[in-house]
C-alpha cells in the first residue's frame, strides 16, 4: 500500500504498483491511499485471559505476556481477534473506554468466543479500545494508523 501524507510530506512504499486511489481528508491534512487492500492484508491474533483482570494478545507483534497491550491497526487491513478467553469476557472494540461498541467494518463485535473480525475503514477514529464487556478492567488501547 502507497500512502502519500500530504500534511507531513511523507510517502510510504507501494506494495504492487496500483494505481487505486482513496482520498481521506480532515482538516487540512489529505491522505491519499493507493492500491485498495488485497486479501493478504490480514493479520490474526488470538485473544486469551488474565484472569478477569487483564486481556492477552498473541499474535500481530504482540508479546503475549504483556497484559492488556497497546494495538496498531492499520486503514485498508482486515484484523481477526479469535477470542479464546472464555464466555465470561466477550471481546468488543469500543469508542473509548466504557464507551458505545465500535461496528462499523466491525462483524460479530462483542462475541463470547470465536472469531471477531475488524476491516478497518479509511475514515475510522486515529483511536478505539478493546474492552471485556463484563470487566472493565480488561481494557486495551487501538492506534489507527496512518493517523487522520
Amino acid at each position: 500500500m502507497c500512502i502519500r501524507d500530504s500534511l507531513n510530506g511523507l510517502t510510504y512504499p507501494t506494495s504492487d504498483g496500483s494505481l487505486n486511489q482513496v482520498l481521506v481528508t480532515n482538516g487540512s491534512a489529505t491522505l491519499s491511499f493507493v492500491d485498495t487492500p488485497r486479501p493478504d492484508h490480514n493479520v490474526a491474533f488470538v485473544v486469551t485471559n488474565n484472569g478477569s483482570s487483564a486481556y492477552r494478545l498473541s499474535g500481530g507483534g504482540s508479546n503475549p505476556a504483556t497484559d492488556n497491550p497497546t494495538i496498531n491497526l492499520f486503514r485498508g487491513f482486515t484484523y481477526r481477534f479469535q477470542n479464546q478467553a472464555g464466555g465470561a469476557h466477550p471481546f468488543e472494540i469500543r469508542v473509548s473506554d466504557g464507551g458505545s461498541a465500535y461496528n462499523t467494518g466491525v462483524t460479530n463485535n462483542g462475541a463470547s468466543s470465536g472469531t471477531i473480525k475488524f476491516e478497518v475503514p479509511f475514515a475510522a477514529p486515529n483511536t478505539l479500545v478493546y474492552q471485556c464487556t463484563a470487566h472493565a478492567g480488561m481494557l486495551g488501547n487501538i492506534v489507527v494508523y496512518p493517523s487522520i
